[in-house]
């Protein structure tokens, strides 16, 4: 995908916002969960992030004819 693809920008933008939410969340955890160590949390980490990818970020790139109305709908009109 070229560079100014608005299904590319889509996709960097919904991955920048769902490592912020996942990196939120996991100090969120840890504080709740103080007996987690630090690889059961980057277990959990790799877990959610597969899930993003699978469940979000492929079927972004896949639907490239929608990334206008996708964009719309995750805040973004300026393409």
């Amino acid at each position: 995908m070229a560079a100014d693809d608005p299904t590319s920008d889509l996709v960097a933008q919904v991955r920048s916002y769902s490592r912020a939410v996942i990196e939120a969340e996991l100090r969120r955890l840890a504080r709740r969960a103080p007996g987690l160590r630090p690889d059961d949390l980057k277990v959990i980490d790799a877990a959610v992030d597969e899930l993003v990818e699978s469940l979000l970020l492929a079927r972004l790139r896949s639907l490239p004819q929608h990334a206008a109305r996708l964009q719309r709908l995750f805040g973004r009109e300026d393409t």
